[in-house]
């Protein structure tokens, strides 16, 4: 396998792994079921993706790139700044989908920077972009 099938899965992984960290974290701050209900609904889809990234980066004998300290650290006090003063459900509907557009953008980069990856690890890629479109359709209702 090619570089490019290594570097597309932990992009997967990576990307899987800071967003169901940054969704966990929201949670904490969501009162209302039904949202919190959509947002547990994407959070187990983000671990399929990404144990689906780190068990074929396995077979391949390599491993996944965790996020750093510092980038989750980072991802947490933004998270923590961002919710200071509003947990509306609005507003948390909105942080998730700007955080699916991003993997949206960061995955699709992806896509097109590693043309040489297999087939299964640009599956995986475009399932985790339609998780993400799948999340921000989710999440519209809540906006207000």
């Amino acid at each position: 396998m090619g570089d490019g099938t290594v570097e597309m899965l932990r992009s997967v992984y990576t990307s899987a792994e800071t967003g169901y960290e940054s969704t966990k974290e929201l949670m904490k701050k969501v009162k209302d079921e039904k949202l919190r209900a959509a947002m547990d609904q994407h959070s187990l889809a983000y671990g399929r993706l990404r144990r689906e990234a780190e068990r074929s980066l396995g077979s391949m004998g390599r491993d996944p790139r965790d996020p750093g300290m510092m980038q989750k650290l980072g991802m947490k006090l933004g998270l923590e700044m961002q919710t200071a003063m509003d947990t509306s459900c609005s507003h948390v509907a909105e942080l998730m989908m700007n955080g699916s557009n991003m993997g949206i953008i960061n995955l699709t980069k992806v896509l097109n920077s590693f043309p040489d990856a297999s087939p299964a690890a640009k599956d995986l890629c475009n399932r985790f972009v339609a998780a993400e479109q799948e999340n921000i359709q989710r999440m519209k209702v809540f906006l207000q």
